[in-house]
């Protein structure tokens, strides 16, 4: 089974206490972090939600970059019975 969410990334920091905003992909044991290219800091994002806090704007381009993928991931379940590797989303 596929799943594919948004998440920050806390494992690398940055100087002011920013973390890359990234894509996480797993299946089939293997998993793939996709970068979206935004940093935030920890209290601007919902771990729970998977959303960006207080800006509206930054939400909406990772929630689309998001939705890309899932669909991406979706089409290759659907056409592949499952049978494909993380990396071929990319």
């Amino acid at each position: 089974m596929a799943s594919i969410k948004l998440s920050l990334d806390t494992r690398r920091a940055i100087l002011n206490n920013e973390y890359p905003l990234i894509i996480s992909v797993s299946h089939k044991g293997k998993n793939l972090s996709i970068p979206t290219g935004c940093y935030l800091q920890e209290k601007s994002f919902d771990i729970h939600k998977c959303t960006v806090i207080g800006n509206k704007v930054l939400n909406e381009k990772a929630q689309k970059i998001l939705s890309y993928y899932a669909n991406r991931m979706q089409d290759y379940v659907l056409k592949r019975a499952g049978d494909f590797t993380v990396q071929e989303l990319i």
